[in-house]
């Protein structure tokens, strides 16, 4: 595909993630995202074939510019435990709805399309998350911040923990503190704070 293609496609994916987040999956029509971004129903189906397809491309996105940001600031040499506080505050943001998140629509694709291939896609969608997650774990263990003794199981634990905090921020009000104990639980599986020789790498 040409630069204009991908630049179309990048607008596009724009504006549907504006309808997305403000409406959910189901509500959101291609008719809709035609609307929204200007093109005939001819000139968005040359880009997507479905609705479906486009919001799986979004979520594509948005993981990649999510990896690109934590392996820059690696690059970078920041600290291990400021990056995680960093994407804790993205987790947040989101949770309390500070910007526009795709949390109720990410929720409503799963259930609409669990047996129809949206499971395999949210599972690889998870194996690229942890994957990432992962390569911040060894970061952190090579930088002496993190103490982990099994990173693969820590890196699991942390993403399921965030994925329950999010869909329970969908059904009800989570506290600042409800939030601030959570991040303790995830520091204490990465083994933030640890005393090691004689003292303690918590921030």
């Amino acid at each position: 595909m040409g630069r204009k293609g991908e630049s179309t496609r990048e607008h596009i994916r724009a504006a549907a993630f504006t309808l997305f987040a403000d409406c959910g999956y189901r509500e959101v029509t291609m008719q809709q995202i035609c609307n929204s971004c200007g093109l005939s129903k001819g000139g968005l189906y040359r880009h997507y074939e479905d609705k479906r397809q486009l919001f799986t491309d979004i979520l594509i996105h948005m993981q990649k510019e999510e990896t690109d940001r934590e392996e820059a600031e690696i690059t970078k040499d920041v600290s291990a435990v400021d990056i995680l506080n960093g994407y804790w505050e993205n987790v947040k943001r989101d949770i309390r709805k500070d910007s526009p998140c795709l949390n109720r629509a990410i929720y409503e694709f799963c259930a609409d399309h669990g047996n129809s291939g949206g499971a395999g896609f949210v599972w690889e969608q998870y194996q690229r998350g942890h994957t990432k997650f992962l390569s911040l774990i060894a970061y952190g263990i090579a930088k002496g911040e993190f103490h982990v003794a099994q990173p693969s199981g820590a890196a699991a634990a942390v993403l399921f923990l965030v994925e329950g905090l999010q869909m329970a921020g969908e059904v009800m009000p989570l506290s600042e503190e409800i939030l601030s104990e959570v991040y303790g639980q995830v520091k204490t599986i990465l083994g933030i704070g640890w005393e090691r020789n004689g003292r303690t790498d918590e921030k």
